[in-house]
């Protein structure tokens, strides 16, 4: 996440930005322009109006896209890049503006080194950022989105070992946007340290070679203010006379609201009423509860038993159709017996039968040979 300006929002950030872009373009006519961390692309656009070429750069990608898409012009190049990387040869920029970028910068010195590798030795570098003193000692304000911020002398300072020329304004919005060279105020800068009218910003003109045109002081506004003001005069306006409504209705209804305020006196009576009803509700329904947990309690017993039987039964239930297998095969048996036993008896009364016929065979063999023992004794008396 980091800070963004869009030209849309008629804030304080616009009289700032769009007054740095003005003073910028003194300085662009016919001339190749590098904007670094150009944003959405408006003030790249706006100088692209005036000089030969303009090259925007900016470190995200989305915003890029978007410029490419918004503010279009013939002689305007948008590219993603870093100020710690640009990917350009050394010397090849008549103008390099960066607004409100430095700060952001993790290491800002070599930020300044590539800016000036880039622009050429008669160039102008028009470099603006946050004066310490004002935008945060003053205020007791640290932006989170800033790394690095700098004092007066420390940026005087740091310009003066890299450039011949610096000249440092001043810019703080008034109702507008006032730009003024520090260099030559009546005041010097340690008075105007110790004063209420401090630059909120340092906006750097800054070139290898003295002689570069000086503005004068300049101041930016629009009727934007006014109108502002004239629409939120009319709305106060309006306000008041919504205002003066309220009271009629309000002084109107006074004998509602005293018949309001008897009716919400029976309605709290009825509340309190109906509060001590829902507590005694309340305790039947805790007594209620306490019963419905003893039930809930036997139903779970019983539930358990059921299922304690259920498997009981289930178990007898194998048992009984083990005894049924069991009988069923001693059935089996049992005919399975009782044909061997008619087998057998069958046998048996063939048996009989056969030892009937046997017997009655030896005893006519019997009486056969009884015949014969007769016949012998009298044949053998005979003889004799």
């Amino acid at each position: 996440m980091s800070e963004r300006f869009y030209p849309t929002k008629r804030d304080i950030s616009y009289y700032e930005h769009f007054h740095r872009y003005l003073l910028a373009k003194i300085y662009v006519e016919g001339k190749k322009v590098l904007d670094i961390a150009c944003g959405e692309g408006y003030g790249s656009h706006f100088l692209s109006q005036k000089a030969k070429n303009v090259t925007a750069v900016d470190v995200d990608s989305a915003t890029i896209e978007a410029a490419k898409q918004k503010y279009i012009n013939n002689n305007l190049t948008y590219l993603l890049g870093d100020i710690n990387e640009l990917d350009f040869e050394d010397k090849v920029f008549d103008v390099i503006v960066c607004y409100e970028t430095i700060e952001h910068v993790q290491d800002p010195y070599k930020a300044f080194n590539n800016l000036k590798r880039v622009l050429k030795d008669d160039g102008i570098l028009i470099i603006s950022t946050p004066n310490k003193a004002v935008y945060s000692d003053e205020k007791k304000f640290s932006n989170p989105f800033h790394i690095k911020e700098f004092y007066y002398k420390e940026y005087l300072d740091l310009l003066r070992t890299r450039f011949e020329s610096v000249h440092i304004y001043g810019q703080r919005v008034l109702r507008g946007s006032y730009i003024w060279d520090l260099e030559v105020q009546q005041k010097s800068v340690d008075m105007l340290n110790e004063g209420s009218f401090l630059p909120m910003y340092f906006i750097a003109v800054c070139s290898g070679f003295n002689g570069v045109h000086r503005p004068a002081p300049s101041y930016f506004t629009d009727d934007y203010v006014d109108y502002e003001i004239d629409r939120a005069q009319k709305i106060i306006e309006e306000k008041d006379k919504e205002i003066d409504n309220a009271k009629e209705v309000i002084t109107s209804s006074s004998e509602e609201i005293s018949l309001a305020r008897l009716g919400l006196k029976k309605k709290e009576t009825e509340i309190e009423e109906a509060r001590t009803n829902i507590d005694i509700l309340a305790s039947e329904i805790d007594k209620a509860r306490k019963v419905n947990q003893e039930k809930s309690n036997e139903v779970e017993s019983a539930r358990e038993a059921i299922e304690k039987l259920s498997l009981e039964i289930d178990k007898a239930r194998r048992g009984l159709e083990e005894k049924d297998r069991e009988i069923e095969n001693a059935r089996i048996a049992i005919e399975n017996l009782l044909l061997e036993n008619e087998n057998a008896r069958r046998t048996h009364l063939k048996k009989d039968k056969e030892i009937e016929n046997a017997k009655t065979t030896i005893d006519n063999l019997v009486l056969e040979i009884d015949e014969a023992r007769t016949i012998i004794n009298t044949l053998t008396k005979g003889k004799n």
